[in-house]
């Protein structure tokens, strides 16, 4: 059984950070070997992603679990969040993730990489989180669903990644390609060019705005979105345009974060799909409000691909 594990920075008890202050992989790199070296076992094993998002596997145990999302609840108390056993066949896995957890703490309290992150006035990595339980799935790639002979899928989140392994899609990854507002989007803009002279498909992600949202700051999920159109849309248009073949853009978030709430919330978001097939409509701006004029109306998230593949 397979967890999303990020490292939490917590105090007095208290959930304060989703992220440990956006700690960089190579720290939690560090992290992730102690935890291996104390909690590890031939049943535990950690395995480091990026930044501080990682993977814990379980063998055994049982996925009748209510597991929260760290970055749902900033600032509430961390001990009625853990994992809680929605079975009686869970209740075993319930006591091992909240052992865990607890014992987490001490290894990460004492290690040097803590140490010096508090020194520097910084959020440290004060536990692990594991949430999300699940198993391989299994699921049709984009040929078999789309008839699209291949693809490729650019992100700085390892979970993008995996889905688009197991999507059939090559993974690009692009140096500086950090999740955060420091991303390297001109980077991105052009390994995405690059891409379509192998595949006739490209997923882009780009994790820079959704992280502002739950940071709560304003400010920065401003200058992110309007990086977000400069550096990254702005070349990556011009290189389409420029393309002998013909091209569809399909442009969306996945998810509103609202900074006032620093979550995700379940609301319709705006999308845009530029495809010669379809005449565009009257809306010249691409925003919560702007949107609801369109030609589209409200539509399902699953009947977009079929829109955008479709003939």
């Amino acid at each position: 059984m397979v967890f999303r594990c990020n490292l939490v920075s917590v105090e007095d008890d208290i959930l304060i950070n989703h992220s440990a202050g956006h700690i960089t992989s190579g720290e939690a790199a560090e992290l992730i070997e102690a935890l291996n070296v104390e909690l590890g076992t031939d049943r535990v094993r950690f395995h480091a992603g990026t930044s501080y998002r990682h993977v814990m596997v379980i063998k055994g145990g049982n996925a009748d679990l209510k597991c929260i999302p760290p970055h749902d609840h900033p600032g509430k108390p961390a001990a009625p969040l853990f994992p809680t056993a929605t079975s009686s066949e869970a209740k075993e896995t319930e006591w091992l993730l909240h052992d865990l957890m607890n014992r987490s703490m001490a290894v990460l309290a004492r290690h040097p990489v803590n140490q010096k992150r508090k020194a520097a006035g910084k959020k440290t990595a004060d536990a692990i989180w594991p949430w999300s339980p699940g198993y391989k799935p299994n699921f049709p790639s984009f040929k078999e669903r789309f008839g699209i002979e291949s693809g490729a899928v650019i992100s700085a989140v390892d979970l993008i990644f995996g889905i688009g392994k197991l999507a059939g899609l090559e993974m690009v990854h692009v140096e500086g390609a950090t999740g955060l507002h420091d991303t390297n989007y001109e980077g991105k803009a052009e390994a995405a060019l690059e891409a379509l002279k192998r595949h006739p498909f490209v997923f882009l992600h780009v994790e820079a705005m959704d992280e502002a949202g739950h940071e709560g700051d304003c400010d920065l999920k401003k200058r992110v979105i309007e990086d977000f159109d400069r550096r990254l849309l702005k070349p990556l248009f011009e290189g389409l345009k420029k393309m002998d073949e013909e091209v569809a853009l399909l442009l969306l978030p996945d998810h509103p974060t609202p900074c006032n709430l620093r979550t995700h919330v379940l609301a319709p978001v705006p999308f845009m799909l530029m495809k010669s097939t379809i005449a565009p409509d009257e809306v010249q701006v691409l925003d919560e409000e702007s949107v609801k004029k369109g030609s589209f109306g409200e539509i399902e998230g699953k009947d977009i691909l079929e829109l955008l593949f479709s003939k």
